[in-house]
């Protein structure tokens, strides 16, 4: 006497519905942990870039203060790149001035936009560590 079980009713078919229901849901939680630990390590990246660039604008504008020349700004140049990791190049009407690599292989060419404009007299209220309290 045996009995066929419809389809719909069968114990094979309901494990393997709740497998692939496991599966699908272990995939998508998989995917969003990987998008959100993506995000906040871009968002940690961003903002260690951020304090870099301005550790080296306060350093280059503080020697520029202090300094009537840039003569000898090339080893507080390579001083500021050793601690930050960035390459640094300072260029005075599209001369280089110095230069973080002393030994760079491709000869420099300056970019079309300046990343930091430093003049003493005229501080970018953008960059300076108190300008977000002083705003409010």
């Amino acid at each position: 006497m045996r009995r066929d079980v419809p389809l719909r009713r069968s114990l094979l078919l309901r494990l393997l519905a709740v497998s692939a229901l496991v599966s699908a849901c272990s995939v998508a939680a998989t995917a969003w942990l990987a998008i959100q630990t993506t995000a906040v390590a871009i968002r940690e990246e961003r903002g260690q870039a951020l304090a870099d660039d301005t550790r080296i604008y306060d350093s280059l504008l503080g020697y520029a203060a202090r300094h009537p020349r840039w003569d000898g700004v090339g080893p507080t140049v390579r001083a500021l790149a050793r601690e930050t990791g960035h390459r640094i190049i300072v260029t005075s009407d599209g001369r280089q001035i110095a230069d973080s690599q002393s030994a760079a292989r491709l000869p420099y060419r300056p970019p079309d936009k300046a990343t930091a404009v430093i003049d003493p007299l005229a501080v970018s209220p953008d960059l300076l560590p108190d300008s977000a309290s002083s705003s409010t």
